[in-house]
């Protein structure tokens, strides 16, 4: 009986061990976890602000070239609100004899609004979008009423200042109506691509015109593209 009694307590001693060292497992494992999560978050460096940029394209040398198989699908590109509303970001009403763009990125929702006239807020915008997203402001003067099928897309840092590709897509023959047009263009860009990110943030824009043969989208094109200057 003795024997059947110390047998018993054995058992019971080492299944106690058992659980707790499963419980110590358990513990580190979820400690381990919640370290990598917060330094997960602590990677994540917001910029320290974004400078107002003025640029130009070099019209006098761009580089041409003949593609197939180019479709909607082709730029990846980034949600856009073309013409939302007028919006200057430069107070000098002649900057465009000078600057072919300007680009200025807001980090925060209240930046933004004083960043636009009080009576002409772009209503696409709200505290929501600067969630998990930034939003660039693109501004500049076009030699005709814009119809072309517009794109932004692919904006990646090059040295020490980052680039935006601005597509236009029309077709041999397509009519432009003579005007000169100012367009302010919101693109909507993912926090993600600023990540660790921890100076001022420049961003030229590389312009490139898609003219297609004859059907957009469903023929070759020739690719004229713009670069900074």
């Amino acid at each position: 009986m003795k024997k059947i009694l110390s047998l018993i307590l054995f058992l019971i001693l080492c299944f106690g061990a058992f659980v707790s060292c499963d419980n110590e497992t358990q513990t580190e494992s979820s400690s381990e976890s919640t370290q990598e999560s917060i330094s997960e978050e602590s990677s994540f460096i917001e910029p320290v602000s974004s400078e107002l940029f003025l640029g130009r394209w070099n019209y006098e040398n761009p580089t041409r070239e003949t593609l197939t198989g180019v479709n909607s699908e082709s730029f990846n590109s980034y949600v856009v609100y073309l013409h939302s509303s007028y919006h200057s970001l430069v107070d000098d009403d002649n900057w465009t004899s000078r600057y072919h763009y300007v680009t200025k990125l807001f980090l925060s929702y209240e930046e933004f609004l004083g960043g636009v006239a009080e009576d002409c807020v772009f209503d696409a915008v709200t505290e929501q979008t600067f969630e998990n997203n930034y939003v660039l402001v693109v501004e500049g003067e076009s030699g005709h009423i814009r119809s072309e099928d517009i794109y932004y897309s692919n904006l990646v840092k090059e040295n020490e200042c980052y680039t935006l590709t601005y597509n236009l897509i029309s077709r041999h023959g397509q009519g432009f109506s003579d005007a000169i047009q100012h367009y302010s263009d919101i693109v909507i860009v993912p926090k993600t691509i600023f990540k660790n990110e921890s100076s001022s943030v420049k961003i030229e824009v590389v312009k490139k015109e898609y003219v297609f043969d004859t059907l957009l989208y469903n023929s070759s094109c020739e690719v004229i593209i713009y670069l900074p200057e």
